[in-house]
């Protein structure tokens, strides 16, 4: 065999395996990263809910609100990225009615709803059909709601899904803020260049994330209830 190609052949390989050992290396990091950020939160957590039972002026109970508040958001976002790495490990198929997983989603998040004071409404029916990957769609659906809920100051969602020809196509929409334009274009592969705090570039991107690995194209528009409207296109299961 030619010594030039037996030496082009050893560097290849060394590449690649330098390449999964940094892959590798980053995983771990990241791993790590997370569970240390997610045990640092619990602690932050628990030390201020202590102070929350104690007698406290009207305007340390203001900031210990404020700091309440960014500790849920933090919390959300650190369950965001564990149910991201959850669908990129499983990759879980599983097939299930589309009205069964919106249900499924209004039910978990009528909570958060009802503390918010944001009234939820549906406009779907049960002979929809079924989609693939019903866990990750019901995560996205759940992290798009969940995030309008908490960033957009809405008073009102609207729920629907419509057939198409080769799926569905399901619109969550609210009559809070516009969602702006850095955000938008996040959802159209643009790099993000918008604040790095306040507007929950970090939450959007996952649920991007979330969407490509549910197989799942999100379009964004103005809702005609005066605030954002999330499209959120999927194909029907094969057999259904």
């Amino acid at each position: 065999m030619n010594v030039a190609f037996e030496k082009l052949r050893d560097e290849k390989e060394d590449e690649v395996n330098n390449r999964k050992r940094a892959e590798r290396r980053k995983d771990l990091l990241y791993t790590l990263l997370r569970q240390d950020l997610q045990s640092k939160y619990q602690i932050i957590q628990g030390y201020l809910q202590l102070i929350e039972e104690s007698e406290l002026t009207e305007k340390q109970e203001k900031f210990l609100k404020r700091a309440l508040e960014k500790g849920r958001e933090t919390g959300e976002i650190l369950e965001m990225i564990k149910n991201l790495e959850q669908i990129e490990d499983i990759k879980l198929s599983d097939e299930k009615e589309v009205f069964y997983v919106l249900e499924d989603v209004v039910e978990h998040v009528s909570d958060l709803t009802g503390r918010e004071n944001v009234k939820l409404e549906k406009n779907y029916n049960e002979s929809l059909g079924r989609v693939e990957k019903s866990y990750s769609l019901r995560t996205l659906f759940l992290k798009i709601l969940e995030t309008q809920i908490e960033l957009s100051q809405c008073d009102r969602i609207e729920i629907s899904c419509e057939q198409e020809e080769k799926g569905f196509v399901v619109m969550i929409e609210d009559d809070g803020k516009k969602l702006s334009k850095s955000i938008r274009e996040l959802f159209y592969g643009k790099i993000y260049e918008g604040k790095t705090a306040g507007e929950g570039g970090l939450r959007y991107y996952i649920i991007q994330e979330i969407a490509n690995q549910s197989d799942a194209e999100i379009q964004i528009r103005d809702s005609k209830l005066g605030g954002s409207k999330f499209e959120i296109r999927i194909p029907r299961a094969k057999m259904s």
